[in-house]
């Protein structure tokens, strides 16, 4: 005989301990049983199904973790009391919800198993106890038979039952498994059972046990997972083809389920492995199996990217700061997923040392107000990186900076009430003043700002963006010409014919493409600094120059340093 089971899926409570849920005899004119169960919450839920869905029948509140569950009751009446243990406590419970009984037992340990048949038996993990008047006389043990385990993959039992599923009057072996398999053996003869049937859960199943829940008249395999899904396999068919005259009649609210499921047109994916509100730039590493798929966020948030397996090197861009969440998913189960957050600030790209040049020529940003040592302190440490969190001993501390993608330099001095902060870069100054100023807004506190512009730090900066411009620049031309020019050997057999510079180019070709294909957006990286300083530099004077953008764009295609000195005058 075949087995043909359908899964349906009731309800989750809390995660569950071994052997925590039990169905309740069937009472009245009701063949359907109700399920209680059990949890690490310590809350006891018992429901019955109607017209396919679960009703509460009671539920605690919440209490110590627990760890068994058993039926019990008087002899020759229905097991429908309800007793848990918790720690080396036992609770009675009737199946409404009423608490009847609660004692202490002797154990020093946690409770691990129970038994409840007129006189109730509780075992820790070395000592066993019977309370009632009667003594154990004898335990007799007896193998039956004993079923190796033939399959290397299948992992220990941690719930058993039987129960005659497949209603031939002898009952079938439910075995639960910790790596979330569900089996049913039969006994077909004297010898060793037979699997009739098995299922996989996507976790480890705490509790197995046989019976009618969802509906009257069809069997089922109900069981309880790790996390509280409570799971049914039951004979039931999911779909059923209606006889002659016979119609198939769906509720209003299914069948609004069933419409909303059909209209549904997008595609779905894992949850990102890779979250940012800030946009950062991936870049590749070597011998990285990663793929990399990017997604839009809401209008809020600048950029998310998704990934199933990733090992980058990430860019920030300063002046954008945020939270980067990267979550780690493991292979294994029950599924878990762990969070780490990383904090994304305001200048990420500078790093401490020692000491700086004082002969560069400064720009000079200066707060006062009546804030504390600690005060500006934090704010410093959520500005930049590697500043310790604890503040400092004594009245005043300079720290030294250096920008590790252009080597511009950044000079902290603070005190109570005031500080002073000296850079090269004039944006650097703007980052700061931009973001000092809203950390003191929140917490209420009045700054004086001042700031000294040297313009001959702008020319500066130009002088050390343009070897780097100009080198990216040339590094994009000459990957823009290595298929042509690798098209023109096929055709020609040779290159002699070329000069020498596109034949080291053809030579070159795949290093110019390794590197080239490492630093996707270092030429728009760079437009983006000097674009920032022309901003930055007239901001500082109150004058909007945003609309001159698209002229500086267009200069920096080609554009010699001089030209582009020249264009940053010329503006003011």
């Amino acid at each position: 005989m075949e087995v043909s089971l359908a899964r349906v899926d009731y309800l989750q409570v809390g995660v569950t301990a071994q052997k925590t849920m039990r169905l309740l005899p069937a009472s009245g004119r009701r063949a359907t049983q109700k399920v209680v169960v059990g949890d690490q919450d310590g809350v006891i839920t018992c429901f019955g199904i109607k017209k396919g869905e679960p009703v509460t029948v009671f539920k605690t509140l919440p209490g110590p973790k627990i760890s068994r569950l058993e039926l019990g009751g008087a002899l020759n009446t229905p097991q429908e009391k309800v007793f848990v243990a918790t720690g080396s406590e036992v609770r009675g419970f009737t199946k409404r919800g009423k608490q009847f009984l609660s004692f202490e037992t002797n154990l020093t340990e946690d409770i691990k198993a129970m038994c409840v048949q007129c006189l109730v038996f509780v075992v820790s993990l070395k000592l066993f106890s019977i309370y009632t008047s009667l003594v154990l006389a004898e335990l007799v043990r007896q193998i039956v038979w004993e079923k190796n385990n033939l399959f290397s993959f299948s992992l220990g039992i941690l719930c058993i039952d039987s129960f005659d599923i497949l209603r031939d009057g002898v009952k079938e072996l439910l075995v639960g498994r910790d790596d979330g398999v569900l089996e049913i053996y039969s006994f077909e003869s004297a010898d060793d059972p037979v699997l009739r049937y098995d299922y996989v859960l996507s976790e480890s199943i705490s509790s197995i046990q046989g019976g009618c829940v969802g509906k009257d008249g069809y069997d089922e395999v109900l069981a309880c997972t790790y996390s509280g899904w409570l799971t049914g396999l039951t004979t039931e068919l999911a779909y059923r083809e209606g006889g002659s005259g016979e119609e198939l009649k769906l509720s209003q609210e299914m069948q609004s389920k069933i419409s909303s499921l059909r209209n549904l047109s997008s595609t779905f994916f894992l949850p990102p492995v890779l979250q940012s509100d800030v946009p950062v730039d991936l870049l590749d590493v070597d011998k990285n199996s990663a793929v990399v798929s990017f997604s839009n966020c809401d209008s809020d948030v600048s950029e998310t990217k998704e990934m199933m397996m990733f090992l980058e090197t990430i860019r920030s861009i300063e002046g954008r700061y945020g939270t980067l969440q990267a979550y780690v998913t493991p292979r294994i189960q029950p599924k878990t997923c762990q969070v780490y957050q990383y904090q994304i600030k305001p200048l990420s790209l500078h790093q401490r040392t020692h000491s700086i040049d004082h002969d560069r020529p400064m720009n000079t940003l200066m707060l006062k107000g009546q804030f504390s040592f600690a005060e500006i302190h934090s704010w410093v440490v959520f500005c930049l990186p590697e500043v310790p969190e604890r503040t400092p001993p004594g009245d005043s501390v300079t720290f030294y900076f250096q920008n590790t993608f252009l080597g511009t330099q950044l000079e902290s001095t603070y005190r109570i009430g005031e500080g002073c902060f000296k850079s090269d870069n004039i944006s650097t100054i703007s980052i700061l003043k931009d973001v000092l100023s809203k950390e003191a807004t929140k917490r209420k506190i009045n700054l004086n700002i001042s700031f000294d512009i040297n313009e001959e730090s702008v020319r500066h900066t130009l002088k050390l963006i343009h070897p780097k411009l100009e080198y990216q620049q040339l590094l994009a031309k000459k990957v823009h010409l290595i298929d042509a020019l690798r098209e023109l050997q096929v055709q020609e057999g040779n290159v002699d014919f070329l000069v020498p510079e596109y034949r080291s180019i053809l030579e070159e070709a795949d290093q110019l493409l390794e590197e080239y294909k490492k630093q996707p957006a270092h030429l728009e990286r760079l437009y983006g600094m000097i674009t920032d300083l022309f901003i930055d530099k007239f901001k500082f004077r109150g004058t909007n120059v945003k609309s001159k953008v698209p002229l500086l764009l267009e200069l920096l295609d080609g554009c010699e340093q001089d030209r582009l000195i020249a264009f940053f005058e010329a503006a003011s």
